[in-house]
């Protein structure tokens, strides 16, 4: 089902991880995109504002926080083609009627959890789910240095390698599932 829907006020981030840690959270038909040894793990926290069927008027639109935790992986298609983008291990949203319509439709993995999102330059997240909190505090920074040990030889291959794929994958028995 298509959904419209507008994402703002996100923040997205990249974690390396060894390979074969999470390698075994993917389906079969899923396979990590790596650089040597290392996975990446995404983080991404955003708004979504007016997400609705994109068949129901605007007004029936709902506005929502989403925090999806997802890896960069690559697939192939019946055709042969390569497909990179990500894939969700899990995923809240503050709605519980999203999560709920999210699972039906898609492979998004939705749990419903009260999230906050407060700040401008510095941007703090809090979620809660069975009793546990978590907190997330970001300064943004606006140097572009790598850390000490990066798998990178530079900030620009290291942006060209992580650039956001907008396209989920997941696989269901047999079939190879696409989100834009």
């Amino acid at each position: 089902m298509e959904m419209i829907g507008r994402l703002s006020e996100c923040v997205l981030l990249s974690y390396r991880v060894p390979a074969r840690a999470v390698e075994q959270l993917l389906p079969p038909g899923l396979e990590l995109i790596r650089r040597g040894p290392w996975a990446f793990w995404g983080v991404v926290v955003c708004r979504v504002t007016g997400m609705r069927p994109a068949w129901a008027p605007r007004c029936c639109g709902m506005d929502s926080l989403m925090i999806a935790h997802r890896l960069y992986v690559r697939a192939a298609a019946a055709d042969g083609q390569s497909l990179e983008g990500i894939h969700f291990l899990r995923s809240f949203v503050n709605r519980r009627s999203i999560a709920v319509g999210a699972n039906l439709w898609g492979d998004f993995h939705f749990q419903y959890a009260p999230i906050t999102l407060r700040g401008e330059s510095d941007v703090t997240v809090t979620a809660e789910r069975d009793g546990e909190r978590s907190r997330l505090c970001v300064t943004p920074c606006h140097e572009t240095t790598l850390q000490p040990g990066s798998c990178f030889a530079s900030t620009q291959e290291c942006q060209q390698f992580l650039r956001y794929q907008p396209l989920g994958l997941s696989v269901r028995g047999r079939w190879l599932r696409t989100a834009e």
